[in-house]
C-alpha cells in the first residue's frame, strides 16, 4: 500500500505542514509521518537563495513477505 504525503521544505531542510493526502492504514500512516519528521531534505534555490516549498511524496509498504512474528520472510 501507499501513504501519500504533503508537505513544505523549509530553507534549513526542515519539514513542516506535513498533511496525510492518502492513507493506507493507521501503523503505516503513522510510520510514514515518523520518518519524514526525522529526515532533512535539500531546500529549493531560486536566483541563488535557499527556498521553501510544497511537495508530495509517495511511501510505499509492502507487506507481503511479513511473518504474524514480525520477521520477513526469506526471499525467494
Amino acid at each position: 500500500g501507499t501513504v501519500l504525503l504533503s508537505f513544505i521544505v523549509e530553507p534549513n531542510g526542515i519539514l513542516s505542514n506535513i498533511v496525510v493526502e492518502k492513507e493506507f492504514n493507521h501503523l503505516c500512516t503513522n510510520e510514514a509521518v515518523r520518518v519524514l519528521k526525522n529526515t532533512k531534505w535539500k531546500p529549493g534555490i531560486k536566483d541563488g537563495k535557499l527556498i521553501r516549498y510544497k511537495t508530495k511524496y509517495p511511501i510505499i509498504f509492502n507487506l507481503n513477505n511479513i511473518n504474524k512474528d514480525n520477521a520477513t520472510s526469506e526471499q525467494r
